[in-house]
């Protein structure tokens, strides 16, 4: 993933964790080790947005969530400038990890899409670990 921020020169990631699964923490835990490693060759900040599903009775607000995501991308996010033989573009981008289950992926997608985050200035990794059939 590194790779893939030096080539797009992305500097600030956001990651939104589901916790109710153990799997899902040592991801966020090896993704900032490896982001914080990055750091010597490149600079890359990120922020971790966490829940946790495991009270039946609480209701998480995914849009919330987003909302802070890209909140905390926005104000650390350096202007990036583009070069156009016609005019020069100016943008900013957020890049935005979701380590959850594939549905839940898929809610937050609709709700990114729903909060006007589907405009191009997003861009949105899931990450899920495959379990184990036996």
């Amino acid at each position: 993933m590194v790779k893939i921020f030096r080539e797009y020169d992305w500097h600030h990631v956001s990651l939104i964790v589901d916790e109710t699964e153990a799997a899902n923490t040592l991801v966020r835990s090896s993704m900032q080790a490896i982001f914080k490693e990055a750091e010597f060759g490149y600079e890359i900040t990120f922020d971790v947005q966490s829940f946790s599903r495991k009270e039946a009775n609480v209701t998480v607000d995914y849009k919330r969530l987003l909302r802070q995501s890209s909140r905390a991308a926005r104000s650390r996010s350096s202007w990036k400038k583009s070069f156009n033989p016609f005019k020069t573009l100016f943008f900013k981008l957020s890049v935005i990890v979701l380590v959850t289950t594939g549905e839940l992926t898929r809610q937050m997608l609709i709700d990114a899409y729903d909060l006007g985050m589907g405009n191009g200035d997003y861009v949105f990794f899931g990450v899920e670990l495959v379990k184990q059939v036996t």
